[in-house]
């Protein structure tokens, strides 16, 4: 028993008709076959093409994240070699800015020791020159008709002004006892000088001798070696006790003549 009937429609014959709908079904189904194909294709290489992006922007994540990574630590690292750097620089500079300090006041302490020893040379030599000045007035004061008690002011002052910026206290012990000498010498040489009395190894020639020995040692001194100074130390000494000896026999022969 046939199951198809088919039969001449459209002056198109059956078998033509079968064959017909037989291209179509099978180009239908090849074109849905080659559509979900196509479509499989398709996703799967969307599916791909999305993982291999997954993957892709994974791993530039990664290498941004290493970058960053890097970056900060060159940046810290450089942070940390500045801060370095500045703690050094800053502890040079203040070794600097200390050791400039230090040599500042070392020159001004030597330049103010240099000042000072310059104000007392002069001072001394200034002291010096009066009292040259003052035993030479008082040795020739009663010749002018002056005051000996403001002679003696005059020396004693002078020697006072030089003990203060002297080096050699010998030298001031010995002028303390100078400047009474040249002084009590003045007194008698002033007697000698109005009484005109003649006599030998007088205040006046004792007096002479002393001022002249005294003056030229004051005049010498300061560029004397310490053994010239010595000897002079030791003249004066000498010089000093002849003179007192012939100051006390002068007043033995001025109370003769009283008598």
């Amino acid at each position: 028993m046939d199951l198809i009937v088919c039969g001449d429609a459209l002056w198109v014959s059956c078998g033509t008709w079968i064959a017909f709908w037989n291209g179509l079904i099978g180009a239908l189904a090849s074109a849905v076959l080659a559509a979900g194909v196509a479509f499989l294709v398709v996703w799967l290489t969307n599916k791909h093409q999305g993982t291999l992006a997954a993957a892709a922007l994974k791993e530039q994540q990664r290498l941004a994240s290493e970058a960053l990574q890097e970056q900060r630590d060159i940046a810290e690292r450089a942070l940390a070699e500045q801060r370095n750097l500045a703690a050094t620089a800053s502890r040079e500079q203040k070794f600097q800015y200390h050791r400039e300090l230090l040599e500042q006041r070392s020159s001004m302490k030597v330049q103010l020791e240099a000042q000072r020893s310059e104000a007392s040379k002069a001072r001394y030599f200034t002291a010096t020159a009066d009292l040259i000045t003052a035993v030479e007035s008082c040795a020739n004061v009663f010749r002018r008709g002056g005051d000996i008690e403001e002679a003696f002011v005059q020396m004693e002052s002078a020697r006072v002004r030089m003990s203060f910026d002297s080096d050699s206290p010998d030298l001031m012990k010995e002028l303390e006892s100078w400047i009474y000498l040249i002084w009590d010498l003045t007194k008698l040489a002033s007697i000698e000088w109005d009484a005109r009395l003649d006599h030998d190894g007088g205040p006046l020639a004792t007096l002479t001798m002393a001022s002249v020995t005294l003056t030229t040692v004051l005049a010498l001194w300061h560029r004397s070696t310490p053994e010239d100074r010595t000897d002079m130390l030791s003249r004066l000494g000498d010089l000093r006790k002849s003179s007192e000896d012939d100051s006390e026999r002068y007043r033995t022969l001025l109370d003769r003549l009283d008598k």
